[in-house]
């Protein structure tokens, strides 16, 4: 069993972020494919657009050393409409509906040996904990300042939890559906981890573009803390989440193992 549980961790570890990057790239160029026909049908209308453009890329080119000088001009065009609903549409609807669907790819080769509905709520945990320290690991490497590594952690922390709470629902759904044919519950596993995970990439979405608007200075320690509330909040709620969950199964093997002797007293008392 330990084998195992190190095998689905190790291949979370280390295959299942290369099929999910390459995934999100494709999707990442489709996506791009699709804005580079609006902007050609922008500049076909409105000719002004093209030159703002190659006056916003100019700008970008010569200010790209200096964050704050950047996002002081890519903030207008940051903020409207248009590019949002794109990244909304990308941040919390297609990039979770790829990573959770792919996450437990390594319990998939278990589907014939009809394991437990708590085999596969761990092992969804351990999917989602390898994908989870390995994505933590990248984006630490981007990390520049100590306060920045601060935030980043705790921000990473509520990260790793979610993905293990999330694979751990889709591996429990695949369980019950491998062993019952149940895959109306699978479906609706499926459906509150991407949704899930969809909440918590647009709360931190709407985060940063709330702190982008608001602060217009460095920002304190506690305005950090205060844009990071929401995300600490979902992070208590996972946390909560996984404790029931593990509740549940230890009641229902205490009950299983409660029946399964009072059957063996029974038994014994038939014979006697």
């Amino acid at each position: 069993l330990q084998v195992r549980q190190w095998r689905i961790f190790g291949f979370s570890l280390t295959i299942t972020p290369l099929i999910v990057i390459i995934l999100e790239i494709i999707a990442i160029a489709i996506l791009g494919g699709m804005g580079a026909l609006w902007f050609y049908y922008r500049t076909s209308v409105d000719p002004t657009f093209e030159r703002d453009l190659m006056y916003l890329i100019n700008q970008v080119s010569i200010y790209q050393h200096d964050v704050d000088a950047l996002i002081e001009i890519l903030q207008p065009y940051i903020l409207q409409p248009g590019v949002m609903v794109w990244m909304f549409v990308l941040f919390a609807g297609l990039i979770p509906i790829i990573e959770e669907i792919i996450k437990t790819i390594a319990l998939w080769p278990m589907a014939g040996r009809k394991i437990t509905p708590q085999e596969g709520f761990v092992g969804g945990l351990l999917c989602g904990a390898g994908f989870a320290f390995m994505e933590n690991v990248l984006y630490f490497t981007v990390s520049i300042t100590a306060m920045d590594w601060l935030f980043m952690a705790i921000g990473r922390a509520g990260t790793g939890v979610l993905h293990m709470l999330a694979s751990g629902l889709i591996g429990w759904g695949l369980a019950v559906a491998w062993r019952g044919g149940k895959w109306h519950f699978l479906s609706r596993t499926t459906f509150f981890a991407i949704l899930l995970h969809g909440l918590w990439n647009a709360v931190e979405l709407v985060t940063g573009i709330a702190s982008l608007v608001i602060l217009k200075a460095e920002s304190t320690v506690w305005q950090n803390l205060l844009y990071s509330l929401p995300t600490i909040i979902l992070f208590i709620i996972s946390v909560i989440c996984i404790g029931l969950i593990n509740r549940h199964f230890r009641q229902q093997n205490h009950l299983e193992t409660t029946l399964t002797d009072q059957d063996s007293e029974n038994e014994d008392r038939v014979v006697y």
